[in-house]
């Protein structure tokens, strides 16, 4: 399944993964998954969800890019993550977004958003939970980063929180 991204979620990918992984803090206790469909409301032209993750201000909001109210989320499609190389993938990589399935078969993808700088994206540096759930969304290209999705539920794509791009 590929997905397309937005021109915003890729502007926020700008950190190199090698120089992050000199500064990431363990993972927090209790891990952390996308939120559930029946947590995200549409407001002011976008869909949010609000969270508490245990990196920087350790709150902050799902929130999708500005577009139509297609109603509520039914459920939660995949979740998109990149690594850079198969050798630290299942390790550390940049949670993109969780995609949702709404009626008439559209999708609204909801990246993450610290409450430090709500108007700015920054990546949200991760460890999967359970790394065997993940597969390769596109074949593999050498000297770019590789893109896993899961579409499983999201408890079997929880993810561990490390640290946010400064």
């Amino acid at each position: 399944m590929q997905h397309p991204l937005t021109a915003a979620l890729m502007a926020g990918m700008l950190l190199s993964l090698s120089s992050a992984a000199t500064f990431a803090t363990p993972p927090a206790e209790h891990g952390a998954q996308c939120p559930d469909p029946a947590e995200v409301r549409y407001e002011a032209g976008r869909y949010r969800a609000n969270v508490r993750l245990g990196v920087a201000s350790g709150s902050g909001a799902w929130s999708s890019t500005l577009q139509a109210n297609n109603g509520k989320p039914r459920h939660l499609a995949s979740v998109l993550y990149y690594g850079e190389s198969p050798e630290t993938a299942s390790s550390m990589g940049v949670l993109v977004n969780c995609t949702y399935s709404m009626r008439g078969g559209k999708e609204v993808d909801l990246a993450y958003f610290d409450s430090r700088t709500p108007q700015m994206q920054r990546n949200l540096f991760v460890t999967p939970r359970h790394p065997t759930h993940w597969q390769l969304d596109q074949p593999p290209v050498a000297g770019t980063v590789q893109f896993y999705t899961c579409t499983r539920s999201a408890e079997d794509c929880a993810f561990e929180p490390l640290r946010l791009e400064e």
